[in-house]
């Protein structure tokens, strides 16, 4: 039977899918659980080390936030570290455990509970809704000091999400492709937990009589109109499936001219300012990327062309295929990579041998100054495209000035074979993949050789922090943040900088909105994301431009 309940909408969206009920409750903690007799001064020095792991976490929280909604909205993690770092709040969670003998999680329960309680009675919204970050930092001081558990709230398929309360820190946490909703029992309009919520677009409700035995049942949120509804009809279900795709659709019209407004401004600027470009994976994601008005390709992958196959694609295939990149983009630049295959692409046909390690083997611009035949015939096709368009090629996997010069050689060798057979081609840059540590140091001397620089993060981590980054053993320590891999980011911006070529990333950092500014800081001239990336790479770069 379909039921309707009331609550207080906090984003006015819609949400259809099945409800995960989420028990948020305290730790089970009991002074009984306390050891008769334990070291005082031990005690003290583990609540102190789980407060500065805690205010670790708030670091990478408040960056992941900047993110996600933005430095402004951030500050309510900075508003964590203060509460955590306030003497008064410390010291009574202390003098608990040395005057009355006690364990820190029982001691830290009690001291939350006791400002909670203070913050709760008071008249004003704004000083009520700060118990909740309260409560936030005393759970995750609680969570660290048992070294157990997890705050995070994470399901497989997407959900409505119901539960009594959520923190701030569990908000920020939330993957949206996963949650369509979220209903809570208590909080307020002006709770952090709630402002955070608004910020990222979940549609919510708060203030719901919510039940257990909801869980696992179909229900629709109705953000608009404050209501949930529980077990819905087939009419009501296909009545708000229309109604939530035309907010889809709006959604999307509204992003698209955001995008198209970003790039129209920075064009009307004279291209002041790092610029943004889109990587093309498939030729067929073109139209996606003409309709946002991008000013152009910085990474066409033409790996797709030779995998999936049973046999090597010809230069016409090829040619075919960058003359429509190049005629669609018009005078909008499109960087063509040359055949990156090996490592963990490698085409049946070509008969690659078997490696221990193939990411550190046979792969990139080794395969195709060994297949010249190969290498030759993507040139030409590219040279041959060049005549319609806007074109440049770059070279992967470089790792010493000896393999520029072979390369050069070779372009030279292809462009006086069509002259000699009468093709028209244009003189189009020529630049190399940053992916290795060797070229990163090296960038003096390459960069006296080529035209611009495009910087590959992936690999570049990997060969930095040798860490194979397909080993899921081993992906908690991948961190492209590591101070190694961006100093040789910004050797590489120097040295591209004293010999007067651009320089960019594409690899995932580019996407990265954590990083943007110290990109625009280290003086990149570019970075190439993915079209999926393209919305929140504008807004954080809109942002910072606004506070400049």
């Amino acid at each position: 039977m379909m039921m309707k309940y009331y609550g207080e909408s906090i984003y006015k969206g819609i949400g259809i899918g099945k409800i995960l009920f989420y028990s948020n409750v305290d730790y089970e903690i009991t002074k009984e659980e306390d050891d008769n007799v334990f070291d005082v001064s031990s005690e003290v020095e583990r609540f102190e080390s789980a407060k500065a792991s805690l205010l670790e976490e708030l670091d990478d929280t408040y960056k992941r936030a900047q993110g996600q909604v933005g430095t402004d909205m951030a500050k309510i993690f900075e508003g964590h570290k203060a509460i955590l770092d306030d003497p008064s709040f410390t010291q009574a969670i202390i003098s608990m455990i040395v005057d009355d003998g006690i364990k820190a999680e029982y001691a830290t329960m009690e001291v939350c509970n006791s400002y909670c309680r203070i913050f709760d009675s008071m008249e004003d919204e704004n000083l009520r809704a700060k118990s909740m970050d309260i409560r936030d930092i005393s759970m995750g001081l609680i969570r660290t000091l048992k070294v157990s558990g997890s705050h995070k709230l994470t399901t497989d398929e997407p959900v409505i999400l119901v539960t009594s309360n959520i923190l701030p820190s569990q908000v920020i946490e939330i993957d949206k492709s996963k949650v369509l909703g979220l209903v809570t029992r208590a909080g307020t309009a002006r709770s952090h937990a709630s402002i955070l919520t608004k910020s990222m677009r979940i549609p919510s409700l708060q203030g719901v009589e919510i039940s257990s035995d909801w869980n696992g049942r179909l229900a629709i949120l109705d953000g608009f109109k404050g209501l949930i509804i529980l077990d819905p009809d087939q009419a009501t279900i296909d009545k708000y499936t229309n109604k939530l795709k035309l907010k889809i659709d709006k959604e999307k019209e509204e992003d698209l001219k955001f995008l198209k407004d970003f790039f129209k401004r920075r064009r009307d600027m004279g291209g002041k300012g790092m610029e943004v470009f889109a990587n093309l994976n498939n030729p067929s994601e073109i139209d996606d990327i003409i309709e946002t008005g991008v000013d152009g390709i910085g990474l066409f992958r033409t790996e797709f062309i030779y995998m999936n196959r049973t046999s090597i694609p010809t230069e016409e295939e090829q040619f075919r295929i960058y003359k429509m990149l190049a005629e669609s983009m018009a005078s909008k630049r499109v960087v063509i990579r040359t055949l990156d295959i090996g490592g963990d692409k490698k085409p049946s046909y070509l008969n690659f041998d078997k490696e221990d390690n193939p990411a550190l083997g046979y792969r990139g611009i080794r395969v195709s100054l060994d297949r010249i035949d190969l290498f030759k015939a993507q040139l030409r096709a590219i040279y041959r495209a060049s005549a319609y368009g806007n074109l440049a090629v770059l070279y992967p996997m470089i790792t010493s000035l000896e393999e520029v010069c072979m390369i050069k050689d070779i372009v030279e060798e292809v462009k006086e074979e069509l002259r000699y057979n009468k093709v028209s081609y244009r003189d189009i840059d020529q630049g190399i993949m940053i992916e290795t540590p060797a070229a990163a140091i090296i960038s003096d001397y390459l960069a006296k050789e080529v035209d611009f620089f495009s910087i590959g993060t992936n690999d570049l981590t990997q060969y930095t922090l040798a860490i194979d980054r397909e080993n899921v053993n081993l992906a908690p320590l991948c961190n492209s943040h590591h101070e190694a891999v961006l100093r040789l980011i910004r050797l590489v911006v120097e040295n591209s900088h004293d010999e007067g070529i651009r320089v960019g990333i594409c690899g995932e950092l580019a996407a990265d909105t954590e990083l943007i500014k110290d990109f625009i800081e280290m003086g990149l001239d570019e970075i190439s994301v993915s079209v999926d990336n393209l919305l929140s790479v504008a807004r954080k770069i809109s942002e910072i431009e606004s506070r400049q």
